[in-house]
Parts: structure tokens; sequence; C-alpha cells
């Protein structure tokens, strides 16, 4: 994977992520303090009812313990980052603010989007060519352990980053270069 991240940002000790935020995690760090997120400000957990799934719950402590097991273990709930500006700016709240990070390779664990909200947000098993949308039932027959099995498939990256996400544990003040306030424009290229 080394390579792969290598090869799409060339050398170098940090990559540029960009991540949706809400005003209080801009005020902590403003402050100068280290944001880490708590599990109940996650969105597996504040989905309006009709929404929630227990497969959202499940596949966020997934991804903790395999941060947990690939990087250090985690300071708090996941926080999520990515190379696609315009899609960031797509799924901002209009009390988001947008940061822009510059976050050392070493904390940040990478895997495809695509897959990920495919397959483990809903709870389906990866080596199924079915795609979101097209299932007929839920959960699929699979067994969980081969479900879960099949999820560490996301971490094999491939395409551009633009296809890619990552997971930190945790945004230190440091890291943050620019931000965007709620509503304001984001200059997309």
């Amino acid at each position: 994977m080394l390579s792969t991240v290598s090869a799409a940002f060339g050398p170098g000790d940090t990559l540029e992520v960009y991540t949706s935020q809400k005003n209080h995690v801009v005020e902590t760090l403003r402050a100068g303090r280290t944001h880490v997120q708590k599990w109940a400000d996650t969105a597996a957990y504040i989905l309006p009812q009709r929404f929630a799934r227990h497969s959202h719950k499940r596949a966020y402590r997934w991804m903790e313990r395999e941060y947990g097991q690939r990087m250090h273990p985690p300071a708090g709930a996941p926080v999520w980052v990515g190379f696609d500006l315009a899609r960031t700016v797509r799924h901002r709240k209009n009390e988001d603010a947008i940061l822009v990070l510059s976050v050392p390779r070493s904390e940040l664990l990478l895997s495809m989007y695509e897959p990920w909200w495919q397959s483990v947000l809903e709870g389906w098993c990866a080596d199924h060519d079915e795609h979101w949308g097209l299932h007929f039932s839920w959960p699929c027959a699979c067994t969980g352990r081969r479900r879960r099995e099949s999820w560490k498939a996301i971490f094999d990256l491939s395409g551009v980053p633009t296809d890619w996400q990552g997971v930190l544990d945790r945004i230190e003040p440091q890291w943050v270069v620019k931000m965007y306030a709620p509503g304001e424009e984001v200059p997309i290229q």
C-alpha cells in the first residue's frame, strides 16, 4: 500500500485531506486543543431513527478495530477524511465547516470509499457482485465472520486518490491548513 500511496502523492511525510466538521470541533481546534471524536457524535449514532441501522454501528466499530490493528490504539471514534474536495462539499451539512488538513501518513488509515459504503456500511459481504440498492434482502446470507473477512479488501487501494477515504483517530490543531466556515463557498478546481 505504501508504494501505491507514494505513486499517487510522491515523497513526503504528510497528505492533504478534507473533512466536514461541526462548529464544536472547529472551536476545539481554534483553542489549540486536539479533537477526539466521541462515539455519540458519529454518524453511526446520530442518524435520524428512520435511517439508523445496526449495521452502521457495527461498521464503525469494525473500522475502529482495524485502525487499532493497523495503526495504533485509537484515541477516539473514527474521524472520516477524503481526498475528493467536491465529494466532501457535497456531503457537508449547512452548519459544518470544511477543514483542509495536512496529516502525517503514519496517522491515516486509507481504504476504498465505494466498497465501504456499498458493503461494509450496509452489512453486506464484499465478495458479492451486487451493488448498493440492488440487494433484495438484508443482510446477506453470509456468516458474520465471512462478511468481516471480506471487508478487509477495502484496504487494497486501487484507482486514484479521489476513490479513497481515510480514517484518523483524532485531529490535531497543527494539522489544519485551511478552514471554510459553515456556508462559505469552497473553491473547487
